[in-house]
């Protein structure tokens, strides 16, 4: 099935716009959950209670899966490239925050329509 959703177009501060989805499907928003698990190790000890560690990273892991889930393709002039995990993890800062905003308010039920 491919991905005919509406998306709105996000202007970044480097000049690069974004096209962004307007809603996340199910499959998006459990690889954006899953993705806060990366890297946590949860055990339970001789009392039975639990025990872990989160990854430090965490919270970096589930930022970069919202962007990822949710920006469809970068635009620059009259190109447009598909989003890759490569293009989020070299974005300009400020792009990504831009990107990273829009998209949380959206995953948390407040974006705008």
């Amino acid at each position: 099935m491919s991905d005919t959703r509406e998306t709105k177009i996000l202007d970044l501060p480097s000049g690069l716009k974004a096209k962004v989805v307007t809603f996340f499907t199910r499959g998006e928003v459990r690889a954006i959950k899953k993705s806060r698990w990366t890297g946590t190790e949860i055990s339970v000890d001789e009392n039975e209670k639990p025990t872990g560690k989160l990854d430090p990273a965490a919270e970096d892991y589930f930022d970069d899966e919202i962007v990822f889930q949710g920006v469809k393709a970068f635009v620059e002039g009259e190109t447009e490239k598909p989003i890759t995990r490569e293009l989020v993890d070299n974005l300009n800062i400020k792009d990504f925050d831009v990107c990273l905003k829009e998209l949380r308010a959206l995953f948390l039920g407040k974006g705008k329509k």
